[in-house]
């Protein structure tokens, strides 16, 4: 694998930026992503960078790993191996030109949800803080100024079900109706965007604006987002390796140059702990979200 200086210069400073979207901000992976599939073959950058990510996301597991929910991982999990075989198929049968495409267009879809997802988040906050402006609720008003309320959430309905029991004990006929209605819709949710993500994950490393959607939109809290995520990517980027392999897309070249770029994943690790509280992250969201936009447009030219 013949690299340029500019090359390894492009690798090392995508490799830094995966550190930090695990410990800091998760949207500058796709500006990584982006870096890898411009300076490698489109199938092959797929591979080099998922042994970085399994690093990264050792690392975010050591951190968040005593808040991961297990109870929505068990129903996430199982609906990601269709999305990896499919992504895997996928891979196998188009050529470098539409994979490099492919990352392109996935990559962008993402912006676009993570755009939507921001929206949604601020019209949630706005909601919650005019409620607890008219209602005197000091809770509401806490929660939007955490900036992570939503609007109707799975949690949210769980309490409304929860209200609606009789003191009596015994849950009426519509409770129960309430009851395997949600459960039936967390499951076809769950099935959806473990599916979706799979064939993100394995086409384009791109599961993660799913993926944060899908949490948020749960109803856990920031630290049970953090555990859940943590342990969720590094399963998925685990079983990831044998289709992979299976693809024949890692090489000894491939792994050297992991290697070599280790030392700059943990230099962002470092740098995500320290730097992602303390800066405004509307405003590096904002320039992440420009630069993946950017990355994405170039790999379609």
């Amino acid at each position: 694998m013949e690299l340029t200086a500019f090359d390894w210069v492009v690798l090392a400073g995508a490799a830094c930026l995966i550190g930090f979207a695990k410990t800091g901000v998760g949207g500058v992976a796709g500006v990584a992503v982006a870096a890898f599939a411009m300076v490698l073959p489109a199938k092959e950058s797929t591979a080099a960078i998922l042994v970085l990510l399994i690093v990264g996301d050792v690392l975010a597991v050591a951190l968040y790993r005593k808040h991961a929910d297990w109870r929505l991982l068990a129903r996430l999990l199982p609906a990601v191996v269709p999305g990896l075989v499919f992504g895997a198929w996928f891979v196998h049968v188009v050529d470098q030109a539409v994979m490099r495409r492919s990352i392109a267009v996935i990559l962008l879809v993402m912006v676009a949800l993570q755009l939507w997802t921001r929206r949604r988040r601020g019209a949630a906050a706005r909601a919650r803080e005019a409620e607890a402006t008219a209602t005197g609720g000091t809770e509401a008003a806490a929660g939007a100024g955490r900036g992570i309320t939503l609007p109707y959430t799975a949690a949210a309905e769980r309490a409304d079900v929860s209200r609606a029991e009789p003191t009596g004990g015994f849950a009426s006929e519509p409770v129960e109706a309430r009851r395997r209605e949600a459960g039936w819709r967390q499951r076809v949710e769950a099935y959806v965007v473990g599916t979706v993500a799979g064939f993100a994950t394995m086409t384009a490393n791109a599961a993660g604006p799913v993926m944060t959607l899908y949490l948020l939109l749960s109803g856990r809290t920031v630290m049970q987002l953090l555990g859940t995520g943590a342990w969720y990517f590094l399963l998925v980027n685990v079983a990831k390796v044998p289709f992979s392999a299976g693809l024949r897309l890692f090489s000894a070249d491939a792994l050297l140059m992991d290697l070599l770029l280790v030392p700059a994943l943990l230099a962002g690790a470092a740098a995500g702990t320290l730097v992602a509280r303390r800066i405004s992250l509307t405003v590096f969201g904002d320039v992440t979200l420009v630069l993946t936009s950017v990355a994405a447009a170039l790999l379609l030219l």
